[in-house]
């Protein structure tokens, strides 16, 4: 995994630009908006319910921009002994 541990939490972060994921998904759309429905939330959803990773993520503007640019994920593994 590219993710990196976040000192003193049991977090993982990684931050992924949009043309990214575009590519790792093989996909091609041009807004955030249709990504993020179409593509994002349905992989997230099903990672959060089939795994023992729950996955939680937030665009990012970068400075000056009106669209979204990147992504930060945010990784953390559900107690297994519950």
């Amino acid at each position: 995994l590219y993710f990196r541990k976040i000192q003193f939490q049991d977090i993982w972060r990684k931050r992924v630009t949009i043309e990214e994921l575009n590519t790792m998904f093989k996909t091609n759309y041009k807004r955030y908006v249709d990504f993020n429905r179409r593509v994002l939330e349905l992989a997230v959803v099903e990672i959060n319910e089939k795994t023992n990773i729950k996955v939680h993520y937030q665009p990012q503007k970068s400075q000056g921009s009106r669209a979204y640019d990147e992504i930060v994920f945010d990784l953390e593994f559900k107690d297994v002994l519950k």
